[in-house]
């Protein structure tokens, strides 16, 4: 079974995609703000604010600092060029990698957090693969699906419309839970 902390720590698809505070859940609705602080080395966790970052600082060091050796890896981070079969081949291999970086087994939350980070569904590009870092738009009815710009939303936004309901169903579920 697990331990009260293990279960504290455990992250929600929102705060993976950073809508929620990866310490105390808040969602950037309750706090207020129109986006949450971010994480500056791996770019993956976000906060509401210096005191929660501090406060996870712990839980979350070692998985930063082994995405930040893997980021600087010219020949790992390769492109996906526009292509999910690539996207999807390079996410497997770099959870082949990560665990040599941790030195030890990715957690649950981890493994989570790198399949389910945000990316543009037409191009599948995170937001440390483009050029200026920017931020990813995301759906602003559910919160899952992000493009990289109004372009790549206008292109995905029919394929996008049938599912957009299933995933706010999705994310009010994981709320309740």
């Amino acid at each position: 079974m697990a331990s009260k902390e293990e279960l504290r720590k455990r992250k929600t698809y929102l705060q993976i995609a950073g809508f929620e505070c990866s310490n105390c859940h808040k969602t950037t609705r309750e706090d207020g703000t129109r986006s949450l602080l971010r994480c500056t080395r791996c770019r993956m966790s976000y906060y509401c604010s210096k005191s929660c970052q501090r406060a996870d600082f712990s839980f979350h060091k070692q998985f930063c600092t082994a995405i930040e050796e893997l980021s600087n890896l010219d020949e790992v981070w390769y492109s996906c060029n526009g292509k999910e079969s690539e996207w999807n081949k390079r996410k497997i291999y770099h959870m082949q990698l990560l665990p040599a970086a941790l030195d030890r087994d990715l957690t649950s939350y981890e493994s989570n957090a790198w399949l389910n980070q945000p990316k543009c569904h037409v191009c599948f590009r995170t937001s440390r693969d483009l050029e200026n870092r920017s931020a990813l738009i995301p759906c602003t009815n559910c919160h899952v699906v992000f493009c990289c710009s109004n372009e790549h939303w206008e292109q995905h936004r029919p394929k996008h419309k049938s599912l957009c309901q299933t995933y706010q169903i999705m994310v009010q579920c994981e709320k309740i839970r």
